[in-house]
C-alpha cells in the first residue's frame, strides 16, 4: 500500500525549507570564505608587500609622466617663442639695407677696441668684436636692432625659464638682454661667433631644416655660468645673417623641474641623448658624490665652447650606479634597479620629445617600504575586526531571516491562495476548495488546473518589456545628443578644438591613403583683444558668432570649419590645392572686411594657407600654415599669405 504523504500549507512548506537551506548555505559559505581568506592572506603577505612596492613605483611613474608633460609644455613654449623671433628677425634683415644711416651717440669704442654700448638704457647690451670694421652697415645693424630690446625684455620677464635672450651675427656682433655692464671686459677684445656651438649648431651644415635646436650644457661666455640654449638660424635670401637664442641656466632647470614632492623620490637627473649630464638635483649629487656645475668663477675670457668635463657623463658615475643608466640609454629600458652602499634604488626613465633629453627619476626602495610599512599589520587587524563583525552579523542575520522567512512565505503563498479561490469562483455561487489532490501542496495542485490565468501575467510582462525598450531608445537618443554637443563649440556652433583635431587627423590619413589634395586655412581675427577691451566681452562674443556664420556659410560643401581657439579658426579643405584654398581665403577675407559687425569700425582677419606635402607629418604641415598666418599678421594684417608661394616674398 503506497505511503500517504502528509499535505501541508504552502506557507509552512516555504518557511521551513527556505530557512533551513539559507542557514546551511550561509554557514558553509562564511566558513569556507573565512578559511580561504585567512589562508590566502598568510600565503600572500609577501606578495602584497611586493604589489604595494610595484604600485608605489607606478604612482611615481605616473607623477613623472605628469612632470614630463609640464616640462615638455614649457620647453615647447620656448621653441615657439624662438620660431616667432626667427620670423621677425628674418624680416628685419630683409629691410635693413633700405634704412637710413643713423646719427646716434648710443655707442662708443672701448679701450680694447670693442665697439659697444657703454650705458644701460633699460635694454640689451651691444658688443662688436674689435677686428670688425664698423662701417655704415654695421652701425645700422647695431642701431636698428635696438628695436629688439622691448620684445627681449618682455620674453625674459614673462617666461621664468629664460634667463637671457640674444642675437649673434655672422660679423661677430652680440646683442644680449639683460644688459651686461662690462661686455668688452667679459668677452675680451675679440669674439668669433663660429667658434661657439651656440652659433654653429644652427647653421645649414648642422641644422639644414632651420628648426629650433638645443645645445648641450656649456659654460656661458657672458658670465651666467652653466646653461643650455634653444637657438634658431636667421636667414636673409639664403644667407645666414646670425643666430637668435634663449639661454636657460642649469640653476633654472633645477628650480623649475627637479622638485617632485614625493618622499620616496631620491633624485632627478636630466641627460642628453649621449648620456651627458645636463642637470641634476641635490639628491643625485649626494648619491653619486658629484657636484653639479651651475655657477663659475670667471678668470679668463671664454674663447670657445666649453662643455661639462668627461666625468659629467652617466658612464662615468660610481661603478655600481653607472651601468643601469648606460643600459637604459642604449636599450631604451624604462625601468632598472641598482645598488649603491647596500641600498636598493629603482630608476625610471622618460624621454622629452621636444629636446631628445632623457629624464631619470631615482626612487629609494627603503623609502618606498617606509611609506607602506605597517600595511600588513593593518591588514591583519582589519581581518580580525572583519571576522568579528561577520560573526555578529551572522547572528543578527539569522534572527532577522527567521522573521523575514515568515513574511516572505506569507507573501508567496497568500496570492496563490487568493488566485486559487478566485479561479474556483468562476461560474459558482460560493467558494469550494478541492482538498483531494495528489500533491502535498494544495495551492500548487489548484494552480496547474487554472494555468490560463498566467496569460495575464505574460501580457503584463510584455508591456513592461516594451516600455523598457522604449526608455532605452530614449536614453540612447539622449546619449547621441550629448555626444554631438560635446563636439560643438557652444558660442559659435562650429566644431570645437577636439573635434576639428580629429577631423584633421582623418583627412590627413585619407589624403595620404588616396593621394588627393588637402589644404588648410588658418584665420586669426585682427586686433580682437582691442574689440574686447573697447566694447566688452558680450560684443566680442557677438563678433565671434557673426564671424563664424560668415565662415560656415561661405566655404565649400566639402570643407570643414572649426574654432581652433580664442579668435583663431581653422578651415580644412579636402580635394583643394594650396592655390584653390588661397582663393577661398581671399573670398572670406573680402566678405569679412565688408561685413558690418555694428561696431562703427571695420573688422578684418589675417589668413595663412598651406597645402599638405607628400610624407609630411602633421606637425610640419600645421607649422607651415601657422607661420604663414603669422606672416600675414606681421606684414600688414587683413591679407592672405600662401606658404606654397614662399614666405620670403
Amino acid at each position: 500500500m503506497p505511503q500517504i504523504q502528509k499535505k501541508v500549507k504552502l506557507q509552512t512548506h516555504i518557511y521551513r525549507n527556505f530557512l533551513l537551506n539559507a542557514i546551511v548555505a550561509l554557514v558553509v559559505l562564511v566558513t569556507t570564505s573565512a578559511a580561504i581568506y585567512i589562508g590566502a592572506l598568510i600565503m600572500a603577505e609577501g606578495l602584497i608587500e611586493e604589489a604595494l612596492v610595484h604600485d608605489a613605483i607606478h604612482n611615481i611613474e605616473d607623477r613623472i609622466v605628469s612632470e614630463k608633460e609640464i616640462m615638455e609644455a614649457k620647453l615647447s613654449e620656448v621653441e615657439r617663442t624662438m620660431i616667432a623671433y626667427q620670423a621677425d628677425h628674418s624680416l628685419f634683415f630683409e629691410g635693413l639695407k633700405s634704412r637710413p644711416i643713423p646719427t646716434t651717440d648710443l655707442f662708443d669704442y672701448h679701450a680694447n677696441g670693442v665697439f659697444y654700448k657703454p650705458k644701460d638704457n633699460g635694454g640689451a647690451s651691444l658688443y662688436y668684436s674689435s677686428d670688425t670694421q664698423i662701417g655704415n652697415d654695421e652701425l645700422k645693424k647695431a642701431y636698428y636692432t635696438e628695436a629688439f630690446d622691448r620684445k627681449f625684455k618682455s620674453t625674459v620677464s614673462n617666461n621664468p625659464l629664460i634667463g637671457q635672450i640674444y642675437i649673434n651675427t655672422h660679423d661677430n656682433m652680440n646683442r644680449l638682454y639683460p644688459y651686461m655692464p662690462d661686455a668688452p671686459g667679459q668677452y675680451g677684445p675679440t669674439l668669433y661667433m663660429k667658434d661657439y656651438d651656440f652659433y654653429s649648431l644652427a647653421d645649414h651644415t648642422n641644422n639644414p631644416t632651420g628648426k629650433p635646436a638645443w645645445t648641450k650644457a656649456y659654460l656661458d661666455p657672458a658670465g651666467m655660468g652653466w646653461m643650455v640654449s634653444c637657438i634658431v638660424p636667421i636667414y636673409n635670401d639664403g644667407f645666414l645673417e646670425g643666430v637668435t637664442g634663449a639661454d636657460i641656466t642649469i640653476d633654472l632647470l633645477i628650480n623649475h623641474f627637479m622638485k617632485l614632492d614625493m618622499d620616496s623620490v631620491g633624485g632627478i637627473l636630466v641627460t642628453d641623448h649621449n648620456g651627458g649630464i645636463i642637470a641634476m638635483n641635490q639628491d643625485i649629487q649626494s648619491l653619486f658624490q658629484v657636484q653639479e656645475l651651475t655657477t663659475h668663477e670667471y678668470t679668463d675670457t671664454i674663447s670657445e665652447t666649453i662643455y661639462k668635463p668627461d666625468n659629467y657623463f652617466v658612464d662615468q658615475l660610481s661603478v655600481n650606479g653607472k651601468q643601469p643608466f648606460v643600459s637604459m640609454i642604449e636599450h631604451g629600458n624604462r625601468m632598472e634597479t641598482f645598488n649603491v652602499n647596500n641600498e636598493t634604488y629603482h630608476i625610471l626613465k622618460s624621454q622629452l620629445s621636444t629636446t631628445g633629453w632623457e629624464l631619470f627619476v631615482i626612487a629609494e626602495e627603503e623609502s618606498i617600504l617606509n611609506e607602506i610599512q605597517g600595511v600588513s599589520e593593518i591588514i591583519w587587524r582589519m581581518m580580525f575586526f572583519e571576522l568579528l563583525i561577520i560573526v555578529v552579523l551572522i547572528f543578527i542575520y539569522v534572527f532577522w531571516f527567521k522573521r523575514r522567512a515568515k513574511v516572505i512565505s506569507k507573501n508567496i503563498s497568500g496570492p496563490i491562495e487568493n488566485l486559487s479561490l478566485a479561479v474556483n469562483m468562476v461560474g459558482k455561487q460560493e467558494l469550494v476548495l478541492d482538498r483531494e489532490s495528489t500533491s502535498n501542496i494544495i495551492e500548487i495542485n489548484e494552480l496547474h488546473v487554472r494555468f490560463g490565468k498566467m496569460l495575464e501575467e505574460l501580457n503584463e510582462r510584455t508591456r513592461a518589456l516594451i516600455q523598457k525598450e522604449t526608455e532605452k531608445k530614449v536614453q540612447e537618443q539622449l546619449a547621441q545628443k550629448y555626444k554631438l554637443e560635446a563636439n560643438i563649440d557652444a558660442l559659435t556652433g562650429l566644431y570645437n578644438r577636439r573635434r576639428i583635431d580629429d577631423v584633421l587627423n582623418e583627412e590627413l590619413k585619407r589624403s595620404h591613403d588616396n593621394d588627393f589634395s588637402l589644404s588648410l586655412v588658418l584665420i586669426d581675427i585682427d586686433n580682437f583683444k582691442l574689440i574686447n577691451d573697447q566694447f566688452g566681452h558680450l560684443i566680442g562674443d557677438k563678433v565671434l558668432s557673426d564671424f563664424s556664420t560668415i565662415l560656415k556659410t561661405s566655404v565649400n560643401t566639402t570643407d570643414v570649419v572649426g574654432r581652433w581657439g580664442g579668435e583663431e579658426f581653422l578651415v580644412i579643405c579636402p580635394y583643394s590645392t594650396g592655390s584653390e584654398a588661397a582663393v577661398l581665403a581671399e573670398k572670406l577675407r573680402v566678405l569679412i572686411s565688408n561685413y558690418d559687425f555694428e561696431l562703427g569700425k571695420q573688422v578684418t582677419a589675417s589668413f595663412g594657407v598651406a597645402q599638405y606635402r607628400e610624407n609630411e607629418d602633421r606637425r610640419e604641415f600645421f607649422e607651415r600654415v601657422d607661420i604663414a598666418m603669422y606672416r600675414a599678421k606681421s606684414l600688414s594684417k587683413n591679407i592672405v599669405v600662401n606658404s606654397e608661394e614662399g614666405l620670403d616674398n
